[in-house]
């Protein structure tokens, strides 16, 4: 039997990052190897695995539902004694992966009857 692993992802956020589009982000957990993000789409959706990553405390879901909110879960894990062991989710957070609004919009006469408009880029926007 494994020891017990004093391992708990905390201050958990999700932001949408565009059409389909989710990242979160959670504070680093000291001990831990990497995490793995389990979710559910959609208020009736299953819950299940979304992903991990070894790479940081950051990571995008590419599949995020922009009709329903997407609720995530992070647990932190490492290895003890040869096995892999998962910490805790000391919650969740949930976000829509829908394109952000246009900002910087300015309209600007430009002769008789037409206006310019112009606006910044918003990334994933079609």
């Amino acid at each position: 039997m494994s020891p017990p692993v004093d391992l708990t992802a905390t201050n958990i956020k999700a932001i949408n990052a565009g059409k389909n589009r989710v990242t979160i982000t959670w504070d680093k957990v000291d001990g831990a190897e990497g995490y793995i993000l389990y979710g559910r789409r959609g208020g009736s959706g299953a819950f299940g695995y979304i992903g991990m990553t070894t790479k940081g405390t950051t990571y995008t879901d590419t599949n995020a539902l922009d009709t329903d909110f997407n609720f995530y879960w992070v647990y932190p894990y490492k290895t003890v004694a040869g096995k892999r062991v998962v910490g805790t989710s000391e919650g969740y957070a949930y976000a829509k992966g829908i394109t952000t609004a246009a900002t910087g919009i300015t309209a600007i006469g430009a002769g008789k009857g037409v206006v310019q408009i112009k606006w910044n880029p918003v990334s994933g926007a079609d």
